[in-house]
């Protein structure tokens, strides 16, 4: 698999502070602007509860879009929030959004803990527990014979995408390609830059 990093990304000058970018996508108020953008993904996905292998579940939102007769059949996209986040996070839903329009089938996953899935497995979420990611997109793929598997993550959900990506020839894995927008890719130095930022950033993943 070719790796590519694309660091040409530049926002608009009235979006060029980082802290802006990383707090806008969370204000209450821009839920209700994508409210009618995202309608359509929200209202086709469907839950599922993803069997991870050792008594371990994840929960997953798919949603299908239509295939005429004859098409080739339609590729899939697993999407991974990050950390905090869940499948309904609004950056999430866009990207589902849009995946959805384009004829994919997607897939939003829940790490363990997050969304409303603590009821779901024993012990506490941390990011060593690769297996079970691995477990739910080889599940995912299973079910989906010949069809190809994109996965997408975001900070701690790109750093888990990427690192399934990597054990993919251990586990049986068949990714077509991985797309990690901002991963976390040195956790003990993001987390020492999260004590040096504004406490805005403590705030929010206390109060989450």
């Amino acid at each position: 698999m070719r790796v590519t990093v694309d660091e040409g990304f530049r926002p608009a000058p009235w979006f060029a502070n980082p802290h802006l970018q990383s707090m806008l996508p969370t204000l209450p108020w821009r839920r209700r602007l994508l409210a009618s953008f995202v309608y359509g993904v929200c209202a086709a996905s469907r839950e599922l509860t993803i069997d991870c292998g050792e008594g371990t579940r994840l929960q997953a939102f798919a949603a299908a879009a239509p295939v005429a007769g004859g098409s080739a059949p339609s590729p899939v996209a697993v999407l991974l929030h990050g950390w905090e986040g869940s499948a309904d996070s609004l950056y999430v839903l866009s990207l589902a959004q849009q995946l959805f329009a384009r004829g994919f089938e997607v897939l939003r996953l829940n790490l363990r803990d997050h969304g409303a899935t603590h009821h779901l497995n024993r012990g506490l979420f941390h990011s060593c527990r690769l297996a079970e990611v691995v477990g739910a997109l080889a599940s995912i793929q299973r079910g989906r014979p010949g069809r190809p598997l994109y996965l997408a993550g975001f900070s701690l959900g790109g750093n888990f995408m990427l690192r399934a990506a990597a054990a993919a020839r251990d586990s049986g894995l068949q990714p077509a390609g991985v797309v990690a927008i901002s991963p976390v890719l040195e956790p003990s130095a993001t987390l020492a830059a999260l004590e040096r930022a504004p406490r805005s950033y403590q705030w929010y993943f206390i109060r989450r």
